[in-house]
This record gives C-alpha cells, structure tokens and sequence, in this order.
C-alpha cells in the first residue's frame, strides 16, 4: 500500500496525540510529564538542526512540536485545532 508522506504524518501525530490523551487519563503521565514529553521532542528536533542533512525539516518538525505545546491546554484535541 502507498501512502502519501503527509498522510502518514497526520496518521501518526493522530495516534500519538490520542496515546498521549490516555495516558494522561489514566493518570499514568500528569500534565506535566506530558509535557515535558514533547519539549524534549521539540529540544531534540532544535539540537538535530546542525548536524541533519536537511535540517529544514526538524526546523518544522520542531514548530509543529511547539505549537502542540501551546495547544496543551486546549479543551479541544490538537488534531482538530491544527488541521482544520
């Protein structure tokens, strides 16, 4: 099955967010712990910059991780704030 490369992203980010949700329902991460979960992400997307072969993309990933970070406390999933 080819799948386009966005849609992949999207299916990812999708299932990732929704683990991150229940864990945090489950009370096995608090909210902190969350995130600091993704400010390490953002951290080591910044840190790869210098060394990557196309740095560009881990600049982006590492603003997708930020805007996450701004969303946290949103009552709405990120996945409908960010791609609608």
């Amino acid at each position: 099955m080819s799948v386009h490369p966005k849609i992949s992203g999207i299916a990812a980010l999708t299932i990732c967010e929704s683990l991150l949700l229940a864990l945090e329902e489950k009370d096995v991460l608090d909210k902190q712990e969350v995130h600091g979960l993704l400010i390490d992400a953002a951290t080591t997307h910044g840190n790869a910059v210098t060394t990557a072969k196309n740095p560009e993309m881990h600049v982006a990933a590492q603003k997708v991780i930020e805007q996450i970070l701004k969303l946290n406390d949103a009552p709405c999933p990120l996945f409908q704030k960010y791609f609608r």
